[in-house]
C-alpha cells in the first residue's frame, strides 16, 4: 500500500481526537459503538485524504494463501499463549470476553442477530482507528523495516489498552492482545 501522509499539520489534531475517543469511551450514551468510527473515519480523513480512505478499503494484493497461512499462525501461537497463562494462573476464564458473556442472557433470535452484527460492527470500527495510526507511525519513521516493527509495537500496546477494561483488567490478555 502506498499511502501518502497529506496533511501532516493534521497531527496534533488527531492527538487530541484520541484523547477525546479515550473520554467519550467512558461515558454512557446511546450509539457509543459509532463514537469509533467517526473518530477512526475522522483521523483516516484528516491524514490521509479521501485517496487514503479509498486506498484502505482496495482489494489486498498478494498471493491468496497468506492470509491462511497469518491466520493458522496466529492460531497456533494463541493456542500457545493462552495455555501458558491460563497454566500460570489456574484461572481458566481469563481470556472471557465481557460481550461473549452477555449473549447468554439472549432469548431471541433477534435479539442475538443484533448483538452479532453490533459485535462485528465494533470490530471494524477498531480496524479503522488502528489502521491510520500504524501507517502514521510507519511513514513518520521512513518507511524502513524496523519503522514497520515499532509502528505494529505501537498499535499493538494501544489496542491492548483499550481493550484492558473489557477483559477484567487482567494483564495476561494485554500479551494475548499484543499478537
Amino acid at each position: 500500500m502506498n499511502l501518502q501522509l497529506k496533511h501532516p499539520h493534521n497531527i496534533p489534531f488527531v492527538l487530541f481526537s484520541l484523547i477525546g475517543l479515550v473520554w467519550l469511551l467512558e461515558q454512557q450514551f446511546i450509539g457509543k459503538s459509532l463514537v469509533t468510527f467517526i473518530v477512526g473515519l475522522f483521523i483516516t480523513l484528516s491524514l490521509f485524504g479521501i485517496a487514503g480512505l479509498k486506498g484502505l478499503f482496495q482489494k489486498m494484493k498478494g498471493p491468496f494463501w497468506f492470509p491462511i497461512f497469518c491466520f493458522i499462525m496466529y492460531f497456533l501461537i494463541e493456542i500457545f499463549y493462552t495455555i501458558i497463562a491460563v497454566t500460570s494462573t489456574g484461572n481458566r476464564y481469563l481470556f472471557k470476553h465481557e460481550m461473549v458473556n452477555q449473549v447468554k442472557y439472549l432469548h431471541g433470535l433477534d435479539e442475538k442477530i443484533w448483538y452479532g452484527v453490533r459485535f462485528l460492527f465494533s470490530a471494524v470500527n477498531e480496524e479503522l482507528l488502528m489502521i491510520p495510526l500504524v501507517l502514521l507511525v510507519f511513514i513518520l519513521l521512513k518507511r524502513t523495516r524496523l519503522a514497520w516493527w515499532i509502528a505494529s509495537l505501537a498499535s499493538a500496546i494501544l489496542f491492548a489498552s483499550l481493550h484492558f477494561n473489557v477483559y477484567s483488567l487482567n494483564v495476561w490478555v494485554i500479551g494475548l492482545l499484543m499478537i
